[in-house]
């Protein structure tokens, strides 16, 4: 699950409804909604465009360590 549950505050300290959100990262209201509500897990796409409607950068939302990233063998 992609803990997108940070969009809502933000979404409001930045003075955006849910449909200002929702037209600036182009995901349905509703989907917007059920996301913020936790009722679905956002599909990765769904999660970048809000990241990016928010002024963030995927892996900011993350604070991803790349450099301790491990792979696993096939």
């Amino acid at each position: 699950m992609i803990p997108i549950n940070f969009a809502r505050p933000i979404r409001h300290q930045l003075g955006l409804t849910l449909d200002d959100l929702a037209s600036i990262a182009k995901v349905s209201k509703s989907t917007l909604g059920r996301i913020e509500r936790m009722e679905v897990d956002p599909k990765l796409s769904d999660a970048i465009k809000i990241s990016h409607g928010l002024g963030f950068k995927l892996e900011h939302v993350f604070d991803i360590d790349y450099e301790s990233l491990t792979y696993m063998e096939k």
